[in-house]
């Protein structure tokens, strides 16, 4: 009997090895597709873009997956080339994210190879420009130009999205009227406007 009792318990652990691996596996792929860093304490859930409105104030897509798919609210949301957005309301079967480019979409950023954290803010595009936003409060000492053009990325500070995720990139940086700090416009991806998945980050509670 304690012989086919072990035999059961092997039997069992090994299918929760292989359960395991398989996960991993799709954690893998998963981070591999959106190009993704190492998120061990996020889960990603990805969803196809069912309607997209970004003609007006509200720069916005909609997806549908909702509460029946625990899309928790102010998620952030990524893709192969960044992020793009935060979950802005979740109903029973779709989810509304605000985009990157909405105004209402303010989060703390670095630059590349540097700590101090400066502001992102959404910018609306003109209809036949590319996807903007601006970057604020940055440090007088940092120089950018054309043709040395700096990655801006999330800080992770705030606790909504992680540390390292691509914003866009800075081209070019004006002095403030005060002379304390300078600004300038960041340059998201192009695809943007074209993306039909995108993969939202939902964060897994710790045991401890």
């Amino acid at each position: 009997e304690e012989g086919r009792d072990l035999a059961r318990l092997n039997a069992t652990l090994q299918y929760q090895i292989q359960e395991l691996n398989s996960l991993k596996a799709q954690i893998d792929r998963l981070e591999d597709l959106f190009n993704l860093p190492s998120l061990p304490s996020y889960q990603a859930e990805v969803a196809r873009i069912g309607r997209r409105d970004t003609h007006g104030w509200w720069q916005e897509i909609t997806i549908v997956k909702g509460k029946n798919f625990e899309i928790p609210e102010n998620a952030p949301v990524v893709f192969s080339d960044g992020v793009v957005g935060k979950v802005r309301e979740v109903n029973l079967t779709t989810t509304v994210i605000d985009l990157i480019t909405s105004p209402n979409i303010r989060l703390a950023a670095v630059f590349e190879g540097d700590k101090r954290p400066v502001l992102y803010q959404g910018m609306i595009s003109g209809p036949f420009t590319g996807p903007k936003g601006s970057v604020l409060n940055v440090p007088t000492d940092i120089q950018i130009n054309r043709d040395h053009p700096r990655r801006l990325v999330t800080s992770g500070l705030g606790g909504v999205f992680p540390a390292g995720l691509t914003i866009g990139w800075v081209q070019k940086l004006n002095a403030s009227s005060d002379g304390l700090f300078q600004s300038g416009e960041v340059i998201l991806s192009k695809d943007l406007n074209t993306i039909r998945e995108i993969a939202i980050l939902r964060k897994m509670e710790s045991d401890g």
